[in-house]
């Protein structure tokens, strides 16, 4: 008799804490029905999108591109299935279906940063030798981003909002193993394999470089992975001057730049705004739908129904939220599109003027303005791009370049030098643009614009 009575009260309860943000939902829905934007705000203001609409052709070099499903497919796996180049769909579909992060947690790499390989380390390497050839012949076969911005900037936003995205977190297992099995060849004198080895990193994370800017800054951080393995060869003393010289020249072949970001970006404002005035010319029930739905395709109602008898009381406190946040957004849409606006519009000036927005001179109206941290990413872009550039000059001067003449990111002006007894020690000024003499390292775990130097160090043969 008394757990009956519990239960019908438990029962109660759920009911009042489902019913009545449903309740709230519906009235309000028929109270806020009208369009909360001015007409002129339904498009972007022209011109602010330029770079991904100015370059529909950059990248079509590969069989890997030139097709689009016409809606989001139910996962990245299927639309890996569909590309029309084969054999880096085979590969790609193999690759990610090993739960290759795993095993290489087994192998002892779970906490591996580019130190020196133990030899259990080095063991595993070579017990999976078919998996690294495998990676080896994905970067052949790929290269190029399956979907490119421009690509992605013909669908709908709402579409464009819920495509899948691949597991990130094995692409760069991918990059860990590589570099790892280079430092591994490298240590048994093959620097011919190595070079093959490092090299492989970049098509890959060229290929997962886009369209979004997640993607870019996965991309970005493979990249790295390869330049900072660079420059421990350089400061070793062992590299020899005919591998340098075909590295120096590969490495500066098609790397993820800040283009390439620029273009991320502009497809996130796209995007995000497309998003964003569907929801706004919507009721409020449109709004409380895309806000739940998120990345799914599943249709709401079953959504819905399937969460609320799953888990009730998560997806009542996502419909409440999702309601307030409906609410905020049709009181405030036109000033909230208007400030979105006008933060990525400085963005993008700054980015012009070869300079970082101040995030100070953001507008944030309200908790639903999605200001992405554009600081962040651009100094991370730049960053891993200047120990790329800072190898390239190592690399050429130890082929036998007499001086340094690659050009410093940050202040565009050539690479600085200091001369040590057994080595030349090559700086970039880093992010705060100060002259550090290369005494103080750059570190953004001290923040993104502190102080420091970016360095490498060539040591003399």
């Amino acid at each position: 008799m008394g757990r009956n009575i519990w239960r019908r009260c438990l029962w109660v309860g759920l009911g009042v804490f489902v019913g009545v943000p449903i309740a709230v939902m519906i009235i309000l829905s028929i109270v806020f029905r009208v369009n909360a934007i001015r007409p002129d705000q339904a498009q972007p203001p022209r011109g602010l999108i330029k770079t991904a609409a100015a370059t529909p052709g950059d990248h079509q070099t590969t069989g890997t591109l030139g097709w689009m499903p016409a809606k989001p497919p139910a996962n990245f796996e299927a639309l890996i299935a569909a590309s029309p180049n084969k054999e880096y769909a085979e590969l790609y579909t193999k690759l990610m279906t090993q739960e290759i992060y795993k095993k290489w947690q087994k192998g002892g790499f779970d906490r591996w940063r580019g130190e020196p390989l133990t030899p259990e380390q080095a063991q595993w390497l070579i017990n999976h030798r078919g998996l690294i050839d495998d990676l080896l012949r994905l970067a052949k076969a790929g290269g190029y981003p399956l979907m490119t911005v421009e690509q992605m900037m013909t669908l709908d936003p709402w579409d464009a909002f819920r495509w899948p995205m691949p597991n990130y977190l094995e692409i760069q297992t991918f990059g860990r193993i590589l570099s790892a099995e280079a430092m591994r060849r490298f240590a048994a004198g093959d620097q011919a394999g190595a070079a093959e080895a490092l090299l492989a990193i970049g098509p890959i994370a060229r290929s997962t470089s886009e369209p979004f800017l997640i993607s870019h800054l996965i991309g970005i951080a493979m990249q790295q992975v390869a330049a900072r393995e660079v420059s421990r060869w350089l400061e070793s003393g062992e590299l020899s001057p005919s591998t340098a010289r075909s590295l120096g020249g590969q490495l500066a072949t098609n790397p993820i730049d800040l283009n390439n970001y620029r273009r991320a970006m502009e497809l996130e404002y796209y995007n995000t705004r497309g998003v964003m005035t569907l929801m706004m010319q919507g009721s409020l029930g449109r709004i409380v739908q895309m806000s739940m739905q998120g990345n799914t395709n599943e249709s709401f109602l079953p959504y819905l129904y399937r969460g609320l008898t799953t888990h009730p009381i998560t997806t009542a406190r996502e419909l409440a939220h999702s309601t307030a946040m409906g609410i905020v957004l049709k009181a405030d849409a036109s000033q909230t599109l208007e400030n979105f606006d006008s933060n990525y519009q400085k963005m993008f000036d700054a980015m012009d003027r070869n300079e970082i927005v101040d995030p100070n001179s953001l507008t944030r109206r309200n908790w639903f303005d999605p200001i992405p941290n554009f600081m962040e990413a651009q100094t991370r872009t730049n960053a891993s791009l200047a120990v790329l550039e800072l190898d390239i000059a190592g690399l050429n001067l130890l082929a036998g370049q007499p001086t340094v003449e690659q050009q410093d990111r940050f202040i565009e002006q050539p690479l600085k030098t200091v001369q040590e007894a057994d080595a030349t020690l090559i700086y970039s000024v880093g992010p705060d643009r100060q002259d550090q003499r290369a005494e103080i390292t750059y570190d953004p775990t001290n923040g993104t614009m502190s102080a420091g130097d970016i360095w490498i160090r060539v040591k003399k043969r």
